[in-house]
This record gives C-alpha cells, structure tokens and sequence, in this order.
C-alpha cells in the first residue's frame, strides 16, 4: 500500500479558550483534491497550517510523506510593490536553488513555463499596477514553482474574476500536486474537488467528510444529519424509560442495578451531547429577509439606449434594461468591465452619457456596496442597528429586542459594544445586511454581497433573494449564487458589447470558446473542460457534470420560456393595451426579452443534445 502523503490522526487544536476541533482525521494521498468549508472560525486556516507544519496540534500526530514537498498560498500574499511578475518568480527560483545570481533565472524555461500557464499579459510590469486577480494568480504560481507534491491553497478564489475562475480551474486539473483548498465558492468546490471536509460543531470530533463534489457532500451531510436526528429520536425513547425505571427507586446495592444506573448516566450524557450537535447542525446560518414593498407598478426601472465610457473606452452602449417586481438580474464580465458603472447608472446616482433611464415614482432602492461605505467604522453594532437609541431594532415588518436581533445573525452579546472597523470582512457583511433588512425596497441592488461571506450565510443569502418579490441587480463572483437566484444575466465584455443571456452557463461557454480560440491563436491553447469534478477530460465531446445537471433542467426552462411569451402575446393582444401606447412598449420590450431568452435556450439545449448524442455513440 502507497503511504498516504499527509496523515493526521486524532489531531485537536483550541484557540484560546475555544476548542475548534477535537479528535480530527485527515488522510490525503497522491493526486486527492481535498476541499475543506466551514463557518468563519471553525479553524479551517488552522488545520492547514498543521498540514504544512507550520503549527502543531494540541494531541493527535501529524504525519507526512519522507521528501514530500509542500508549499503554500496563503489568503492575502504580499510582494514587493515595486518588482515584476518574472522578477518575482525568478527570486523564487534562485532562493530554492541556493543561488544569490536571481538575475540568472530571469529567462529559466521554468519560469516561462510558469508565466505562459499565468497568461500573463506583460510580465514585466511593477506588481504595484496589478489588480489583485493578477496578484492571486503570481502567489498560485509562486507556490508551484518548487513542482510540489501537496499545494495548499487558503482561499485561492479570492479576488479573481470570471476568466480567472476558469483558469483556477482547469489548472488545478492539469497539476500532478496533491491540492487542499479552502473555499467557499461553491461552484468551484464541484468542478475541483473529489473529496469534502467540514469543519463545525454540528459534527462528532468537530468535523465531517464526504467523497466528491459539493453536491455530493450536500447529499451525504443531509442524510448523516437525519440520521443522527433519528438517532436522537431512539436514544429520547430509550431514556424516558431509564427514567421511568429510575424512578421506581431500585437497589442501588445490587450489582445489575449499580450497572443500569451508570448506563443512564452515560445515556444521558451522550443523549445531551448529541442533542446539542443537532441544534447546532441546524443554527449555523444568519438569519436574512429582504422586505419588498409589493407595490403593483410594472416598470420599476427602464433603461434605453443607454451608452458609457471611461476616458475613451466604451463600458456598453446602447443597452435596453428593464426591471420589474420578479425580474433578478445578474450582471457578469471580467473586472473592469464596467458593471459596477451599469449598476450606477442604473440606480440613477451616475449619468449615462447617452440614453434614458425612468424610475418609478417614489421608487424605494436599497443598496449593498462592496465597499460598505454605509457603515461608520467608529460605530458600534448597537448603534448600527439602533441608529435612533434604545434597544429595539426598528425592521420593515416590526420591531425586535437587539439581542436576538444580532442573534439571528452569529453576534453575541459581547459584540454589541464592538466598533463596526474591529469586525471581520464576513461580520462586517452581515452587519450590511442587516441593516437592509430595516427598510422595505422596491429595488435591491447588490454589488459584491458575498465577499467574505462562508457558506451557511451564502445558503442564507440565496434563499433570501429567491424569496424577494420585488426588483434585483446583482453583482457577484459566486457563480453558484448567480445560477440559483438570476432569472435574466447581462454579461459585459469590457469594449462596449453588452449581451442578454438565460444562465451563466451559457456565459461560461462563450468564455471557454473564447479562452480557447485565444490560446491556439497565440499557441498557448488551455485544456479542455473536465468531464468529471475532480479529473481532467479525454474526450472533449463528453459533457460534464454541471452539463448533464444543465440539459435535464432546460426542458422545464424552454415551457416556463415559451409559457411566458406565450402570456406576453395574449396581453398585448388585448384592446386595452392597444390603447395604452406606454403599456404596449414596456410589453414589447418583455417580449423581445423573453423570445431572445427562449432562442438562447433551445441554443443551449440543442448543443448539448448534440454532446450527449455523440457521448451515447
């Protein structure tokens, strides 16, 4: 048998007065791609710092293959701002080798290698001008350019846009390196996982592991969750009649009941841990619900022939948006695109340089910036949510005392008198939240509401926006969220084009064509879509797993599309919207939206019916 490259047995680790985890397993073996998730301070950096060892265990050993080379990326990577990505790698290269002369491996076929797989546009350029995609992707080839056995990845999603998602991706899938990663982009966790470990007090020891992709691991959490719940259930039935017998007062000296009582004790000791584990199991999410202001006017904002530039380069131009109570609507493209500048435009606080947009009357917009500027750093979490004093929170359906208010979403107590600029990126985020959660909106435009948030409040979240019944404009990385909650995706290509789409699918198709016609123009072509979650594809034709979840749900799609057009012609055939001629234009509008989305569908569908017919050949 191979010996496993990292072997942690047992291994438990507290952080002051808290212990994160207890008694923790991790066996990780040639070519495994282990994601670890979990709720902000579970101790998911932790464990991988035991990994690399750079931290040890409080018990438990960690164990790791004789030579085997680990390196690691760490969440926020820091350069010198003044030097190039080639100067950078090629003092990488000369501190592995013992070698003062770094200007020597300035040209090193190793570093090109790693400079061609980056893409990187100019190589020499001061990472100083970088944006912090372009610094993630040097940090991830930093790591692997000591060719490691074990890459260890904290967080490696973090400030990459779309395209450099898709690089991530199908280069964790060419890479012969053992990959540990935390996450908490999900997407990302199904296309390169094959095994998932979550950290969380909900779990026996602290954590819990699954084979495969997130959707898998979703499925066999839940059914460990009922089972333990059921498990609960038995052992509540066993102790009522422990009690009873108890109760009954028997002999403590006989030697059978001395046994039977300690049994009890035990039962009720494990029945109370285990109760405590399923409550918590089902807590661990904020607590989010967005208030729309079920007003009944159709058009809540319509923008036409709107156009924008930044100095001389066109953002988009001569764009139709209409948004009406129901419409979530997603807006995609590379970083600097210009889709927090649509997302201004839109909302009125900047001018198009060409164009209308119309608001309702008295429309009511509630916002989220990514840069939080809404909140006072100065403040504390009562004042932010009691602007006004006392200690209710004033919300769009009532009021609630401040302490289960900041309850429902993972504050204690303590945290009330916190200043807002000593929070976390993730507590700050909720914070934001929260505070939207106090007025009723026609409109919630959302730009970046994800970042630093784990992934019970991404669930949250999700099912938050699905629920709201009014208008959404949504800016986000987390393609999971954006394939759950949009129903309408407007993907920016950053000279001028803005083009009207059913699903991010499809936008990630178009990207991956385009990715890959680049790169054989240039010979530098990138690998094929994986055809699995974990492994990279043979046959090019096969479709992936997110594709065979694709094709079995655009069946329903294509009825709920044509259903809709079909409803769109019926009223615009009605005397009284003949009459009406702004009514009739807004339906028009509807209507060549709708007919684009069906005529993108059945696109969709008849691609991928293609691949799956050559697949059955």
């Amino acid at each position: 048998m191979v010996e496993p490259l990292i072997n942690l047995r047992a291994v438990s680790k507290t952080l002051g007065t808290q212990q994160l985890f207890s008694d923790v397993d991790v066996v990780l073996h040639d070519g495994a791609r282990l994601a670890i998730i979990g709720a902000n301070g579970s101790g998911k950096s932790t464990l991988l710092r035991l990994m690399s060892g750079s931290l040890q265990p409080d018990s438990g050993t960690c164990a790791v293959r004789s030579g085997a080379v680990i390196s690691s990326v760490e969440q926020d990577p820091h350069f010198h701002e003044e030097l190039s990505a080639r100067a950078i790698l090629a003092q990488a290269l000369a501190a592995m080798a013992g070698d003062p002369m770094v200007a020597s491996y300035t040209h090193d076929p190793r570093l090109e290698r790693l400079l061609s797989q980056l893409h990187w546009p100019n190589p020499d350029q001061p990472i100083a001008e970088c944006s912090g995609g372009w610094r993630k992707r040097l940090a991830i080839a930093q790591g692997l350019i000591n060719e490691p056995d074990i890459l260890l990845l904290d967080e490696p999603t973090n400030h990459l846009d779309f395209p450099g998602l898709l690089w991530l991706e199908e280069l964790l899938n060419e890479i012969p390196a053992a990959v540990v990663m935390i996450s908490h982009d999900r997407w990302f966790l199904q296309r390169c996982a094959s095994a998932v470990m979550e950290l969380g007090n909900a779990f026996p020891g602290g954590s819990f592991v699954a084979p495969g992709g997130y959707l898998d691991f979703l499925e066999h959490r839940e059914a460990f969750l009922r089972g333990e719940e059921q498990r609960q259930a038995s052992m509540d039935n066993s102790m009522r009649r422990e009690k009873a017998w108890l109760a009954k007062r028997p002999k403590a000296r006989a030697t059978k009941s001395v046994a039977r009582i300690r049994r009890a004790g035990d039962l009720q000791d494990d029945l109370s841990d285990l109760a405590k584990r399923n409550a918590n199991a089902r807590n661990t999410s904020p607590s989010i619900s967005f208030h729309s202001s079920t007003r009944k006017t159709h058009n809540l904002i319509v923008a036409e022939g709107i156009s924008k530039a930044y100095t001389t380069r066109p953002l988009f131009a001569n764009l139709d948006v209409s948004i009406t109570p129901g419409t979530r609507l997603g807006l995609v493209g590379s970083n600097g695109s210009g889709k927090s500048t649509l997302l201004k435009v839109l909302s009125a606080s900047l001018d198009a340089d060409s164009g209308t947009v119309q608001h309702a009357n008295d429309l009511r917009i509630v916002t989220f910036d990514q840069h939080r500027s809404r909140l006072n750093p100065q403040a504390t979490v009562h004042q932010t949510c009691c602007p006004a004093g006392g200690d209710q929170v004033v919300l769009a359906e009532g009021s609630m005392h401040i302490n289960a208010f900041a309850q429902r979403f993972r504050f204690s107590r303590l945290q009330l008198q916190q200043q807002v600029g000593s929070l976390s990126g993730g507590e700050q985020a909720r914070l934001l939240i929260a505070t939207l959660m106090q007025q009723a909106a026609d409109v919630l435009i959302l730009d970046e509401p994800t970042n630093d948030l784990d992934i019970p409040a991404l669930e949250e979240l999700e099912r938050s926006l699905i629920a709201f019944q009014g208008g959404l404009i949504l800016i986000t990385h987390d393609r999971y969220l954006l394939e759950s909650v949009c129903n309408h995706l407007i993907a920016l290509d950053g000279t001028g084009g803005a083009h009207h789409l059913a699903s991010y699918h499809q936008w990630e198709e178009q990207q991956r064509r385009l990715q890959h016609t680049q790169g054989s123009d240039t010979e530098e072509g990138t690998t094929a879509s994986t055809t699995n979650d974990a492994q990279p594809s043979t046959v090019t034709s096969a479709l992936s797993y997110a594709e065979h979840k694709e094709l079995r749900s655009l069946s329903g799609r294509i009825d709920k599309a044509e259903a809709q057009l079909a409803r769109l012609d019926a009223e615009m055939a009605s005397e009284a919207i003949q009459r009406d001629a702004e009514r009739l234009m807004s339906l028009d509008q509807q209507r060549q939206e709708a007919s684009l989305s069906l005529d993108q569908l059945m696109e969709r569908w008849l691609e991928l019916e293609e691949k799956r017919s050559a697949e059955e050949a």
